[in-house]
């Protein structure tokens, strides 16, 4: 994973503008990481693609987090901060680095759930799934197609059967095994309200915070650039690949 200048950033950010949110994390992890095939990167495993986006945002935006969230019992919005540290489960991916040929799970060695006689092996969810569910507007239907594309074998007693034969208990044990196979795929914070004191848990999309990060940071910067391409009349190129904080002296001397 290499450093991203402000031109690479929002380069990133205008080509996933309007895209679903699995296309704009693989756009920024494809500009993060231009030696690994975008075929490789869909691969990812959700924790693991969600690992690389933890340390992405990490070394362009720090390691501190603020959000805001409100309470459904009295409405009041609450502002929490947290560390990145705080939200990094153990996940098979190693967020410091990015290899073209150590990406992804070894497909060879599916993993594999068993329950009653019941034997599914499986893989876990990724990109390419994602992207295969994306025209779906029915939840139930979504998950059904996500689970079914995920296992690669079903058994009953030895014997082969089909997906639809697969108890619902035994479905959800594999659910429960993805989810303790992939923890950084679905992250949950403790929150409680200072006003009523209701507590409850809200999931956190990496994914989804980065991106509204990146789209607050892309405004503010194509503001400054206008302001400094009209009163100096400095190329895009150049004003991009200024120090921030020597951009933001100028915006300031302008008033």
């Amino acid at each position: 994973m290499r450093g991203m200048t402000a031109a690479d950033l929002l380069s990133a950010w205008e080509q996933g503008v309007g895209q679903p949110s699995f296309r704009r994390a693989l756009i920024l992890l494809s500009a993060a990481c231009p030696e690994v095939p975008a075929e490789q990167l869909a691969r990812l495993s959700i924790g693991e693609r969600d690992a690389y986006l933890l340390a992405l945002r990490e070394s362009i935006l720090g390691p501190d987090l603020v959000s805001v969230a409100s309470c459904s019992a009295c409405g009041e919005q609450l502002e929490f901060a947290c560390k990145t540290n705080d939200i990094r489960r153990t996940s098979r991916a190693d967020p410091a680095s990015l290899e073209p040929a150590a990406a992804g799970h070894d497909e060879s060695a599916p993993l594999s759930v068993e329950l009653n006689g019941y034997q599914l092996l499986f893989r876990l969810p990724n990109s390419t799934d994602l992207a295969a569910i994306a025209d779906s507007s029915d939840p139930d239907a979504s998950h059904q197609l996500l689970t079914k594309r995920c296992i690669e074998a079903a058994t009953y007693q030895g014997v082969p059967i089909n997906y639809a034969d697969v108890p619902a208990e035994t479905l959800e044990a594999l659910a429960a095994e993805m989810e303790h196979a992939d923890p950084q795929a679905n992250v949950e914070l403790n929150l409680s309200c200072v006003q009523c004191g209701k507590r409850w848990h809200a999931t956190f999309d990496i994914e989804s915070f980065l991106w509204s990060e990146l789209s607050r940071w892309a405004d503010r910067l194509r503001l400054e650039v206008h302001h400094l391409a009209r009163a100096y009349g400095w190329r895009e190129a150049d004003i991009l690949a200024m120090n921030p904080h020597r951009r933001r002296s100028y915006i300031e001397m302008l008033g």
